[in-house]
């Protein structure tokens, strides 16, 4: 079952990758800055409910093994490498550090700290990914994940180029288009401005 509950979260994540629904957490200079600002993406959310599960499987895993069940677990798939220290492992985990240890010359800190946070959590996506190829999702599932969110992205280009205009999907993370908007990126064609196709 947990298992079953990580892979449908997995792929949620893959799907929504292109999405940029988000709230703003905390903003270091005003007027609002995307750069000097913490945000928290829906794709976090599911990131670390993907997380969660992994280590609520790992316990679960644990407690099996203790109640001697080592054999049967350790017969019934391929042996858990997880933990074993790879050359790419090590050169991620070297960034790491040396990006923890430039916090201290930055100017402002909370907005480091914050950044450092989000490195670290898409390194610990890139040793899940390592970790759970084969066990939890699939390749050809992710390409499946990446097929049908480009395929909905599509769509909802489509119709705003046709609409020339948003289509109210702000809490998906959605711009507010219109054709003589600040910052909307149109092309002219025979003297008329045209949205051009966000998603």
């Amino acid at each position: 079952m947990l298992t079953k509950l990580e892979r449908i979260a997995f792929y949620l994540v893959v799907f929504f990758v292109p999405l940029q629904a988000r709230v703003v957490w905390f903003e270091w200079t005003r007027p609002l800055n995307q750069w000097t600002s913490a945000y928290l993406y829906s794709t976090d959310i599911l990131l670390g409910a993907v997380f969660f599960l992994w280590l609520a499987r790992k316990v679960e895993r644990g407690f099996r093994i203790l109640n001697n069940e080592y054999r049967i677990i350790n017969n019934s798939g391929p042996k858990d490498s997880s933990f074993i220290v790879h050359h790419s492992s090590f050169i991620l985990v070297t960034f790491l550090v040396i990006a923890a240890l430039s916090i201290f010359q930055a100017r402002i800190g909370g907005l480091a700290w914050y950044q450092l946070l989000k490195l670290t959590e898409f390194a610990g996506f890139y040793f899940y990914l390592k970790a759970n190829l084969g066990r939890v999702f699939s390749f050809r599932g992710v390409l499946v994940a990446i097929v049908a969110s480009g395929f909905v992205q599509a769509v909802i280009g489509i119709v705003q180029y046709l609409k020339q205009g948003s289509m109210g999907l702000y809490a998906l993370g959605e711009s507010p288009l219109v054709v003589h908007g600040q910052g909307v990126a149109v092309f002219i064609a025979d003297g008329a401005r045209y949205i051009r196709a966000y998603g």
